[in-house]
């Protein structure tokens, strides 16, 4: 919460988008509400068919691709919820949303340090390019990818189903 503002402001400099109030507002919404590792359920489901367990597990490294639009409120939701789950996360946000998107993934990652957790679990490259979201995409290591935005990144990620 205490970064709210500051981050808001970064964003709406960074990207010419939105307003800040507004962004402030994301930024509590986002602190407040986003599903973490209390929200992650073991079930148990039995019948005439027998005994199903049904257990969450980490996919690894995730390449999470955010906007322009909410830079920093994108970046802290993913985190929260991909780190709950277990996996390790690499963003490629929108050039024009860099400043403000490294400002989000180190206050992530001091928060994780803070709270007793590994270094740079999350990351992102220093100038995000089509070329890096490429690196990303196409990368072995990364077994899920994640994007935020629209039609066209929804096409640019579809791409990498050609390379399965």
């Amino acid at each position: 919460h205490e970064e709210a503002e500051p981050m808001a402001k970064l964003a709406v400099e960074d990207t010419k988008m939105g307003n800040v109030y507004h962004k402030i507002l994301k930024h509590h919404l986002v602190a407040d509400k986003t599903l973490g590792t209390s929200d992650l359920e073991t079930r148990a489901l039995s019948g005439d068919r027998g005994l199903t367990l049904v257990e969450m597990a980490p996919f690894g490294i995730i390449g999470a691709i955010t906007p322009s639009t909410n830079p920093s409120c994108t970046v802290i939701c993913n985190s929260i919820c991909m780190l709950a789950g277990g996996n390790g996360v690499i963003f490629n946000p929108h050039p024009h949303a860099k400043r403000i998107s490294a400002y989000a993934v180190d206050l992530v990652n001091r928060a994780i340090l803070a709270a007793g957790g590994p270094e740079n679990i999350c990351t992102m490259p220093a100038n995000p390019t089509m070329e890096t979201l490429d690196d990303i995409m196409f990368a072995p290591e990364v077994k899920l990818l994640v994007g935020t935005g629209g039609p066209g990144m929804v096409k640019t990620l579809m791409l990498s189903l050609i390379h399965i």
